[in-house]
């Protein structure tokens, strides 16, 4: 980021995840955990008693921690905001890669624990998959008098890997969204995912500019080119502060094993 050392970093808490994460940015940031956009202060949700279920998930997730989100859920739902389902959804994925990462090789036998973290794993990316396809519905339904939700439709069709309904989402953004940052994260995010040429231009646009939701991202991006040292320089700083999640820590995880070989 653009002279950090001399920028304010400001503190933000994602209503919809229950993520507090820093940022350079002043009016506003992206949450690194979700992706939803955010200029709310801890101190301002902290009446909200469905944001402190949200954050002692988010807590224990962040921490590789499995979480139980049952009680959540109920709350999440009655709620009817797609943007809180769809963060719901993403703390369902993050706990099921917390169930599929506590795999034991070392166990002998028929491995029956291992047997149990897998199933576990596939029921919760199948609940969060669930999950995604509800709100996309009710974006669909309700963008015509709410355009904020053409990105909450584009973040879920790249949470399921759904790149041609991605793309028809952010020619919506791009024609309706007023935020032009958030049009610019997803310009980046979408690049990134597919390997477009200017997909690290875009990003690193974003990371001098204080965004640090872009990160991971980009971190993929350079690992899934073959670029691990790239991708570990820009991994190392989320595995030691306030914007670590599993994703990140996996990732990283899975580049140190590969350099070593």
């Amino acid at each position: 980021m653009q002279n950090q050392t001399a920028q304010q970093a400001f503190k933000y808490a994602c209503p919809y995840c229950g993520n507090i994460f820093y940022s350079y940015l002043q009016n506003g940031s992206i949450c690194p955990f979700c992706k939803l956009y955010t200029d709310k202060s801890e101190n301002e949700l902290a009446d909200d008693a469905l944001f402190k279920q949200l954050n002692a998930a988010n807590s224990n997730i962040t921490q590789m921690n499995y979480y139980d989100l049952s009680a959540i859920e109920s709350n999440v739902i009655a709620k009817g905001d797609p943007a809180y389902t769809y963060a719901l959804a993403i703390l369902y994925m993050r706990n099921s890669d917390i169930k599929h990462k506590e795999k034991n090789y070392a166990l002998g036998g028929f491995m029956e624990d291992n047997y149990k973290n897998e199933e576990a794993s596939h029921a919760l990316y199948a609940k969060a998959k669930a999950l995604l396809y509800d709100v996309i519905a009710v974006c669909k339904k309700n963008e015509p008098i709410n355009n904020e939700l053409y990105y909450i439709e584009f973040l879920s069709e790249i949470n399921l890997n759904r790149v041609y309904y991605a793309y028809k989402a952010l020619e919506q953004i791009r024609k309706n969204e007023k935020n032009q940052h958030i049009v610019e994260y997803a310009e980046a995010l979408y690049a990134l995912k597919t390997n477009s040429k200017n997909a690290v231009e875009l990003a690193n646009k974003l990371v001098k500019n204080g965004e640090p939701a872009i990160n991971f991202e980009l971190a993929e991006f350079y690992a899934r080119n073959g670029k691990l040292k790239e991708a570990k320089k820009v991994l190392q700083p989320l595995a030691s502060n306030s914007i670590s999640m599993p994703s990140s820590k996996f990732l990283l995880d899975k580049i140190n094993e590969l350099l070593t070989l």
